[in-house]
C-alpha cells in the first residue's frame, strides 16, 4: 500500500511539470488480454489478464529540433495497474512510466498514434523459495517495464476523445535475479481522453536544421558494466564486463546506423568453471564472448533509443544461443540534431540472447 501511495504522489507532482502553453490531455482506459505462456511448465493462468491505466500528456512545443522532426509528439506519464490472471502466484503488477506518443496519421477528427512506455514496474508476488515457489516466471519485485501501443483516437466533441488500441506489455528483470522468463501481456484497450487546454502555439515550424554530415563515418568506443545471476533461483549476482568499437553513419536527422564488435566477460561462468573444476586450459577465455552486431539509434535531442542485433563470433561456455540483441537508451552530452560528433555518452541496456534476457548493462563511451 505504501508503494501505491508513493506512486500516486509522484503522479500528482509530475502534473506540474507539463509545459505551460501546450495542448494537455487527461486520459483513462481499460485493457483486456492474456498472459503468454512461453514454457510448458508455466504456472496455471485461471483467467484473462486485465489492466487499468490513467495518465496525462502534453504536446511538445517545438523548442527542440526533434519535436518537429517527429511531428510534435506528446510526452507525459501514465500509471498502469495489471491483473495478470493468477493473483495467488503472480499477485498484481503496476508501473508509473514516462510515455512518448508519436503521430502516425491524422484525418479530421481521427488520429493514429504509436505510444512507447519504458520504466520500472512492480510485481507484488515474485518467486520465493518458501512463500511462492510456484512462480517460476519472475524472481524480483522490481522489474523493467516496457510497453508498445498502437492507439486510435476519435475527437467526439471539442474536449472529449474516444480511444481504441492494442498493446504489448512486458515485465522482466534482465536476469538480475532468477527466475526471469518475463511476463508478456498482449491486450486491446478502450478508453476516453479529455483535452484540458486547447490553445497551442508552435515555437518552431520551419526551423533551419544544421547538417550533421549525412553519409560520413564516425567511430565510437564504449566500456560496459553489467550484472546477472546464475541460472539457479536465489543465486548471487555477478558482474559482466564488456568493451566495444563501432562505426556509425547518419542517414537523416532522426536515424544513426551502426556496425560494431563487442567483447564481453561473464564472471558467473568463470566462477562456475572454477567451482566445478572443469578442465579448461584457460578458464577466463571460456567465459568470454565476441559479437558482431548492427543496428541503429532513433535520435531525439540528447536522448536516443538504441536497438542492436547480430551473431556470435565466439560463444562463452554453455551458451548455445545464435542471436544477440540489445535494447535500451543513451544520453548524449549535446543535442544530436545540432552536434552529432565528438561527445561522451552514457547508456542503459538490456542484453538478450535469442529473445531471453541475459543481463542489464550500464556503459560509458565516446563518439568521435
Amino acid at each position: 500500500m505504501n508503494s501505491l501511495k508513493t506512486i500516486g504522489l509522484l503522479f500528482l507532482l509530475t502534473a506540474f511539470c507539463l509545459p505551460a502553453g501546450a495542448q494537455t490531455y487527461l486520459y483513462a482506459s481499460g485493457h483486456y488480454g492474456r498472459m503468454l505462456k512461453i514454457k510448458t511448465d508455466w504456472p496455471e493462468i485461471y483467467r484473462n489478464a486485465s489492466a487499468f491505466e490513467a495518465g496525462f500528456s502534453a504536446r511538445t512545443s517545438g523548442k527542440k529540433i526533434w519535436h518537429g522532426l517527429y511531428g510534435f509528439p506528446e510526452t507525459g506519464f501514465r500509471f498502469v495497474f495489471f491483473f495478470p490472471g493468477n493473483p495467488e502466484v503472480f499477485g498484481y503488477a503496476f508501473s508509473l512510466s514516462p510515455t512518448l506518443s508519436f503521430p502516425i496519421a491524422q484525418r479530421r477528427a481521427f488520429q493514429l498514434r504509436f505510444n512507447y512506455d519504458y520504466s520500472l514496474g512492480i510485481i507484488t508476488r515474485p518467486w520465493n523459495r518458501t512463500a511462492n515457489p510456484e512462480n517460476n516466471v519472475i524472481g524480483s519485485p522490481v522489474n523493467n517495464f516496457v510497453r508498445f501501443q498502437l492507439e486510435s483516437r476519435w475527437q467526439v466533441s471539442d474536449y472529449w476523445q474516444i480511444t481504441l488500441g492494442t498493446a504489448y506489455s512486458h515485465f522482466s528483470n534482465a536476469r538480475t535475479k532468477v527466475p526471469n522468463l518475463g511476463i508478456n501481456i498482449p491486450s486491446v484497450s478502450l478508453g476516453a481522453g479529455f483535452q484540458i487546454k486547447k490553445t497551442y502555439d508552435h515555437v518552431i515550424e520551419n526551423r533551419q536544421i544544421p547538417a550533421p554530415g549525412f553519409g560520413k563515418l564516425h567511430l565510437s568506443v564504449a566500456f560496459g558494466y553489467g550484472i546477472n545471476s546464475q541460472k539457479s533461483p536465489g543465486g548471487p549476482l555477478y558482474p559482466v564486463y564488456s568493451g566495444e568499437v563501432a562505426i556509425h553513419t547518419i542517414r537523416n536527422h532522426k536515424i544513426r546506423l551502426a556496425a560494431g564488435v563487442k567483447y564481453f566477460f561473464v564472471e558467473s561462468l568463470y566462477a562456475f568453471i572454477l567451482n566445478q573444476d572443469i578442465p579448461f586450459e584457460n578458464p577466463g577465455k571460456a567465459a568470454t564472448g565476441l559479437i558482431v552486431y548492427s543496428g541503429g539509434e532513433f535520435l531525439m535531442g540528447h536522448w536516443a533509443i538504441v536497438a542492436h542485433f547480430g551473431p556470435y563470433v565466439k560463444k562463452p561456455y554453455q551458451m548455445n544461443y545464435l542471436l544477440y540483441t540489445r535494447f535500451g537508451t543513451r544520453w548524449y552530452l549535446y543535442d544530436q540534431q545540432e552536434n552529432s560528433r565528438f561527445q561522451p555518452f552514457a547508456g542503459v541496456y538490456v542484453h538478450a540472447h535469442s529473445g531471453e534476457a541475459d543481463f542489464a548493462e550500464f556503459s560509458l563511451g565516446f563518439l568521435f
